[in-house]
């Protein structure tokens, strides 16, 4: 099954709001193991991290379907992106 047609059953089968609400849920386990590599100025679980990383894309994936905003956020993500690269490479010279 293609990726969009999962989340959009997701969506469905659990609806929108639940799905923001995990949303929230999954950016703050990820929250929670970079605060974690961070207060023990390592990365303990790097499986854990990795996990919560690609809950966390899932998720973003779904939100982006939510809003219908797939090709407005790749867009200015695109655009952004660009300009914080730049910015860095500025300050990185």
């Amino acid at each position: 099954m293609e990726k969009d047609k999962i989340y959009a059953k997701a969506i469905a089968l659990f609806g929108k709001e639940k799905q923001m609400i995990m949303a929230i849920e999954e950016m703050s386990e990820l929250i929670k193991e970079v605060s974690k590599a961070l207060r023990f100025d390592e990365i303990k679980d790097k499986g854990a991290m990795v996990e919560e990383i690609a809950d966390v894309e899932i998720m973003l994936e779904q939100l982006k379907i939510i809003t219908r905003s797939e090709h407005e956020v790749e867009t200015v993500k695109d655009q952004k992106k660009d300009q914080k690269l730049l910015r860095l490479k500025k300050l990185l010279e």
